[in-house]
């Protein structure tokens, strides 16, 4: 963005009742991007932004702008897709609208449902690197970590919804000609015309770009659903900050809405920094909550800095403590220290993925980087599994050694103990060195895949029978410098983790020996 896209973003501020602090000043940071700097010393417990809820964006106000921007064959009111998509396709035809009002040179009209946001979506960032728009070689570096097969998920679901719009598209805004429906307004048919023309409106696919089972292929539309998809989940915010409900409070269906994450325009422009203390806060509009209904709340969204900020710095959020996957898997950026890092560990069993109906048994663990010991919740279900009737051999073979549940001795109580502990340490620890050794051969077998050469393409293009464009992600396209470095700092994070917890884990299982060795002495004795 130029200063004038600046000003024009900052006089959409005003026109729409945002409340920016006077000292805050929009400025094009080389790493952070559009960000907000102080042009004065800001003190501890500024207010730095006022947000009316009016111009938020929710899943219920994103479905009612695109139903009231098509004509009523499109049939959009049918079309099944979840609160969260549809802030997606909200975005997706924003961002293809302003940019066919500024290339066909058409004329304006604030009014249009689809124009309300279009600075605000303009300003958000054209490239977010999440691995959701990773290139196919970027994409091998994430191989053994659970971001690899997070992002595989992610792209065919955000096939799958950008598929289900563009058949629904075909269906109701195309007749047999294919020529597009009868449409007066001539920023819609502008619309309508680009979508066509960027192939939005395509058959079925076939894996052009598959690799290990994965289809990678994708089009210049899918690419902006993606962007689209990638936008909202970097930058939404829970809903209970607007005034709405986290979940669905009427069985009304007229009384019902659309429940989910909300952007906030303006108070999402704030970078994130660890240990900033900042206050997020609702403010009630003149409308009691008893008397308004939660469809449009009124009131506002306030950001208070409980840090002081100098003069010429930029001023910060604080999303939480989150790990670096987080930040890389939703907001494209880490953090070098990693402080937040977590392992994710998750128990398998024989018959699939370790998931147990009615118990808590294959729900996945979270080793923290700053933990001094395993998560209660993964000792707790491998002392749950290990006492299963499917472990009776090994109580078969304590009580082989004399260690008899009836025991009355102390010490043979605690031998007992001491070898059922054991063996929970014993399996922790293959659980880790399997999951290490994965690791680290993923790490050189990504390595192995990652292409050197500089003049590569990104993508190559092919078309199927009717001549409609695919992009298959090229195996060939060399790894960009800010990924390669970011997924670098991830698994730097995930390793030290790693190391930490086996060297954890055989101390404990040496203490036990430690003990085990004094008691079986003194029985001996």
């Amino acid at each position: 963005m130029d200063q004038q896209d600046y000003q024009s973003l900052l006089g959409w501020y005003r026109s729409n009742s945002v409340n920016l602090n006077p000292s805050l000043e929009l400025r094009n940071d080389p790493v952070t991007q559009l960000s907000f700097f102080a042009t004065w010393d800001l003190p501890k417990d500024s207010v730095a932004i006022e947000v009316p809820t009016e111009i938020c964006l929710t899943p219920q106000t994103s479905k009612e702008a695109i139903l009231s921007t098509f004509p009523e064959e499109s049939r959009f009111d049918t079309l099944d897709l979840s609160p969260h998509d549809w802030v997606v396709f909200y975005l997706y035809l924003t961002k293809v609208l302003d940019e066919v009002v500024v290339k066909l040179c058409l004329q304006d009209d604030p009014s249009h449902p689809l124009r309300k946001h279009s600075l605000y979506v303009r300003s958000i960032p054209k490239v977010i690197l999440t691995p959701l728009h990773y290139r196919f070689s970027e994409l091998q570096l994430l191989r053994g970590t659970p971001l690899f097969g997070a992002t595989v998920e992610r792209l065919s679901k955000t096939r799958a919804s950008f598929e289900n719009v563009s058949f629904h598209l075909e269906a109701h805004l195309l007749n047999d000609q294919g020529h597009l429906s009868t449409v007066r307004d001539p920023l819609t048919l502008g619309l309508l015309q680009s979508l066509n023309l960027l192939g939005e409106t395509v058959g079925p696919r076939r894996d052009r770009g598959s690799t290990d089972g994965y289809d990678f292929s994708t089009s210049p539309s899918l690419e902006i659903w993606r962007w689209a998809e990638s936008a909202y989940g970097s930058r939404a915010f829970p809903p209970r900050l607007i005034g709405l409900p986290e979940d669905q409070v009427s069985s009304d269906p007229s009384e019902a809405i659309l429940v989910g994450p909300v952007l906030i325009p303006a108070l999402d422009t704030f970078n994130h920094a660890r240990g900033k203390p900042v206050t997020w806060s609702y403010q009630p509009g003149e409308d009691s909550p008893s008397t308004r209904k939660p469809r449009k709340p009124k009131g506002s969204v306030v950001l208070t800095l409980h840090h002081p900020t100098p003069k010429g710095e930029q001023v910060f959020n604080n999303y939480g403590a989150k790990s670096n996957e987080e930040f890389l898997g939703s907001y494209g950026f880490v953090l070098k220290e990693g402080l937040d890092d977590a392992l994710t560990l998750k128990l398998a069993t024989e018959d699939g993925d370790g998931t147990v109906e009615g118990s808590d048994w294959g729900r996945s663990h979270y080793w923290r980087k700053d933990s001094i010991k395993a998560p209660d919740g993964l000792l707790k279900e491998i002392r749950q599994r290990l006492n299963s009737s499917a472990h009776q051999d090994r109580q078969e073979e304590e009580e082989g050694r004399g260690l008899e549940p009836d025991s009355s001795s102390s010490e043979k109580r605690e031998l007992k103990s001491l070898y059922e502990e054991a063996n929970v340490y014993e399996t922790l620890e293959v659980l880790l060195l399997n999951k290490r050794k994965a690791f680290r051969k993923s790490e050189a077998a990504g390595s192995d895949h990652v292409p050197v050469a500089s003049g590569a393409v990104v993508e190559r293009h092919v078309s199927d029978e009717e001549g409609r464009r695919t992009e298959v992600r090229d195996p060939e396209a060399p790894v960009r410098e800010e990924v390669r470095s970011m997924i670098t700092v991830y698994r730097q994070g995930q390793a030290t983790i790693l190391d930490n917890a086996v060297s954890w884990v055989r101390s404990q299982l040496e203490s036990i020996a430690d003990r085990l060795d004094e008691l079986e002495g003194s029985q001996e004795e």
